[in-house]
């Protein structure tokens, strides 16, 4: 069938668990509404949306998609339309591959863990190794705990009393895929950081468990100790633009920042306990933000 309906799909927000998902410890990922994307019809066919068609076509995925019904709207003017910065950490390709597959998939009928694994394939077109956690978040629009690599549930998460969440620009994308492999290659080739790393993930399992018990001053303290790790450990995964902030935020206990996802640019995630208090710091560092 044509599309017909303009229904937004939301970006992202890897809250708790960048890199160390990758090793099997437990995340936590937010939709987030401030950032989405839908499908619109324009005069001219969208140039870049063919190469995922071709992709699925050359990849088994018409046995999942009505593929040919995809192609066929693409060519006659549909297109995704997307408010999310591509290389920012919002999950801009999560975004799409969610619109695509509740648009064109035959059977939406599978639990969560098959559903990760499908979207994950569906988006390996664009980081070569997706874990199908933007498509999901997108597609559900609810958070979603990832316990391991196994289990994986839709969780109501309680008000952040007391603490509000926003964004600093960097004004610079990256590339998620040059990130990782540098992670990659810095686990391997140090004991130190490696270590480092494994200490996160049980500070970050620690976070998460406080956030969802409500307890937000065990949330804090977990929060500010893995801005800590961060800055001293993955200094380089910092946007140079936020290294004074981040400093700063350090130095005192009403704000926070930590990275959105791989880093290098794109947003920093930043919590704040008293937003009128840090406004105007923030805006001194960062003219621009969402909060």
């Amino acid at each position: 069938m044509p599309l017909t309906t303009l229904k937004a799909y939301p970006s992202k927000i890897l809250l708790l668990g960048e890199y160390t998902v990758t090793r099997g410890a437990p995340a936590l990922a937010i939709p987030f509404f401030g950032k989405s994307g839908y499908w619109k019809k324009e005069d001219k066919p969208c140039s870049r949306l063919p190469e995922l068609i071709r992709y699925f076509k050359e990849n088994g995925f018409d046995s999942i998609l009505d593929v040919e019904a995809f192609d066929k709207d693409v060519r006659e003017g549909w297109l995704f339309y997307s408010e999310i910065p591509s290389g920012y950490g919002l999950g801009s390709s999560g975004a799409l591959i969610a619109a695509v597959y509740e648009k064109y998939a035959f059977t939406t009928n599978y639990n969560l863990e098959k559903l990760r694994l499908l979207f994950s394939s569906m988006e390996n077109y664009y980081h070569g190794k997706s874990s199908g956690i933007d498509p999901l978040v997108s597609y559900l629009r609810e958070a979603v705990y990832m316990e391991n690599i196994d289990t994986i549930s839709k969780v109501n998460l309680p008000p952040f009393m007391n603490v509000q969440i926003f964004l600093l620009d960097s004004f610079q994308s990256r590339n998620t895929e040059f990130w990782v492999e540098h992670f990659r290659k810095k686990i391997a080739d140090s004991t130190e950081f490696s270590n480092a790393v494994d200490l996160l993930a049980r500070i970050n399992q620690m976070a998460i468990e406080s956030l969802l018990d409500g307890d937000n001053s065990l949330f804090w303290e977990n929060i500010k100790n893995i801005s800590k790790l961060q800055f001293e450990y993955f200094r380089e995964f910092i946007p140079e633009a936020h290294l004074d902030i981040w400093k700063d935020s350090l130095e005192n206990n009403e704000m926070v920042c930590k990275l959105c996802g791989a880093g290098g640019g794109g947003y920093t995630l930043g919590f704040s306990k008293n937003m009128s208090i840090n406004y105007h710091k923030i805006l001194t560092y960062n003219p621009l933000w969402v909060e």
